[in-house]
């Protein structure tokens, strides 16, 4: 028993120091997890977090997108919008209450639709916010097919125009009005935007308005063409307003305005399109990923190209410093909730969860906004109020009402339904989006992700979002302002500080004397076969050594589930003999007996004594 305690222990005991042996290699040479794609680790970080800061010392903006993340959960709602409403002003319903401004009014008009809280005040204020732009030239076309004479009203007189047969333009128009671009158009007067202007022409004739930077080339015709038959009657306006601060246009507080009043009254973005396309061509706009705004609420081709060609190839957007590159991708991936099937949002999801992205839970060293702002977009759960939570678009699929782009929905003859609601910058339309064409129907070339379509632009097709029309695939250039770290999705450290133990440095270029560092990423790999060789090697190897023991120890075993105890010395029982024995020939001697095989116990000497002496006796009878 000692012995085959001695071998259990010896077997348990290389076992242990194996598997330990395995795990400390395996650990030492494997840094990388398989990404989870779990978000509840996320929200618990989240929590904790805004637990350790209190409410009272988040700001707007934190508490905005916490309340969009964390709607679902009827506490930490209760909780948020109860600080909401404390910051809120005792005047009007905008935020903060010390000096209230459209950027965090509108983030929390956002979260209050969300979670299906009355905002009808909120929007009020921010339209009494709008003002007309100053930036833009507007133009009035008049086009006849023939040489016409023309009649303009407004301000309650009517001037008298001709039209040539070379579509030039000559007459008075009044004050309003003046020629441009050497008679062919009407440039219409700053002072004079919010004038109606009636139109009637002795022919057929069609009517539009279009406009451009003051300080521009670049020239955008609106929707509002309208045609008419002789003596019939078109009217046009000026429809362009921005959100002011101070009074004057506030560039970023427009883009989320816009988009936050889009959601629940489709019939006012045509006022706000004009300011927010013309400015987003500004370099100083571009940090505000403009695209993105401008895609859920226009649906223009163009500016999905805009937000494809500034994903870096890892799968995030970062229009300014490293700082805001979580911030960044969460807004393109806001604008880009109707494509949540695109390969732009799926590369975006892909890097975010990256574990070395991840890490413990919260995103960019725990930041509260970027945290909840991501969760926000990549998994949004629909909070409730007191009055009961929106009533989802997709709750209604089967009706055939969709979530996408405010713009879209315009192009089927589609009506938004401010009533159901879509997570991030899309609307709900009350029609379903007919079968998209394939990319090669289109015209286009399919691209593979990280490439970009130069000379063209980048438009959804059936099967990609990644089509190519006017242009070809190529490989991307560099972003312009951002180092080629960054554009390969690393990080660029001061070189007094040097890389951490956690990373490596690149030879990347960097701003000033920074130096690249990026995350050290160790190849996978698997060990299960090594740790099952080394178990099987050592086993063997204890095998031989206790050969016996091993033995004894299976018998033994193998003897406590017999009916009846066998013993070493017991002989099995000889078969039935068929027929008569055998006879004796008297005289004849018994064959002799043969000794037994070495390795067998051999019988006492009494009983081969008495044995031998039977025989003998019988043989001399």
């Amino acid at each position: 028993m000692k012995k085959e305690g001695v071998l259990i222990f010896s077997l348990f005991i290389s076992i242990l120091l194996t598997l330990s042996f395995i795990s400390a290699v395996t650990n030492s040479t494997n840094t990388t997890i398989t990404p989870t794609g779990t978000y509840d680790k996320s929200y618990t970080c989240l929590k904790e977090q805004i637990t350790a800061r209190t409410y009272a010392s988040m700001t707007i903006e934190e508490l905005a997108f916490s309340l969009m993340a964390l709607g679902s959960d009827g506490t930490k709602q209760s909780e948020l919008v109860s600080e909401l409403d404390k910051r809120k002003s005792s005047t009007y319903d905008c935020w903060p209450s010390s000096a209230c401004n459209v950027k965090d009014t509108a983030q929390v008009m956002l979260a209050y639709t969300q979670i299906n809280k009355n905002t009808d005040a909120v929007k009020s204020w921010l339209m009494n916010q709008t003002g007309p732009t100053s930036d833009l030239t507007w133009y009035l076309q008049i086009e006849t097919v023939n040489a016409s004479t023309c009649k303009i009203t407004y301000n309650n007189q009517t001037k008298s125009i001709s039209i040539s047969d070379k579509k030039i333009i000559s007459g008075s128009p009044g004050s309003c009005l003046k020629s441009a671009y050497n008679g062919y158009w009407l440039e219409i007067d700053d002072a004079c935007y919010d004038k109606e202007f009636d139109i009637s022409c002795s022919n057929d004739f069609l009517t539009s308005i279009f406009y451009k930077r003051t300080s521009g080339s670049t020239y955008y015709v609106t929707s509002t063409t309208q045609q008419q038959a002789p003596n019939g009657e078109t009217t046009q306006k000026v429809e362009s307003l921005c959100f002011k601060q101070s009074g004057s246009c506030n560039y970023e507080g427009s883009l989320w305005a816009a988009t936050a009043i889009n959601k629940k009254d489709t019939s006012l973005k045509s006022k706000f399109i004009p300011y927010l396309l013309t400015i987003s061509q500004d370099t100083a706009s571009k940090k505000y990923v403009p695209s993105a705004f401008l895609y859920a609420i226009s649906s223009f081709d163009e500016y999905f190209s805009e937000l494809t060609l500034a994903q870096n190839s890892k799968g995030y957007w970062q229009l300014s410093d490293s700082t805001k590159r979580y911030y960044d991708t969460s807004v393109a991936l806001f604008g880009l909730m109707a494509r949540t099937d695109s390969e732009q949002f799926s590369k975006a999801k892909e890097y975010l969860l990256d574990p070395t992205v991840q890490g413990t839970g919260c995103w960019n060293g725990n930041s509260i906004r970027d945290t909840a702002f991501i969760l926000s977009v990549l998994d949004p759960r629909l909070g409730t109020s007191s009055g009961g939570g929106p009533t989802t678009c997709a709750s209604y699929a089967d009706q055939g009402y969709n979530c996408m782009s405010s713009g879209e929905c315009d192009d089927i003859n589609g009506t938004a339904l401010g009533n159901f609601y879509c997570f991030g910058g899309s609307i709900c339309c009350n029609k379903q989006k007919p079968n998209e064409k394939t990319c090669s129907e289109k015209g286009g070339v399919t691209c593979t992700f990280g490439q970009e379509c130069s000379t063209g632009n980048t438009v959804s097709a059936a099967g990609t979002s990644l089509c190519c029309l006017s242009g070809t695939c190529s490989e991307p250039t560099a972003t312009p302002g951002i180092s080629a770290c960054e554009s390969a999705g690393y990080t660029c450290t001061d070189s007094s500080a040097g890389c951490s133990t956690t990373e490596e440095e690149k030879s990347l270029t960097c701003p000033e004397s920074g130096i690249c560092c990026a995350v050290k990423v160790v190849e996978s790999r698997s060990y299960w076969w090594l740790w099952l060789l080394i178990i099987l090697v050592i086993l063997v190897i204890l095998a031989i050594l206790f050969r016996n023991q091993v033995q004894m120890w299976f018998f033994k075993i193998k003897s406590k589930f017999s009916k009846q105890p066998v013993t070493s010395q017991q002989r099995p029982m000889q078969p039935p003999m068929m027929g008569m024995p055998r006879q004796i020939i008297p005289g004849q001697m018994p064959p002799r007996p043969m000794p037994p095989r070495p390795g067998l116990p051999f019988p006492k000497q009494r009983e081969l004594d008495e044995t031998l002496k039977k025989l003998k006796d019988m043989g001399n009878k």
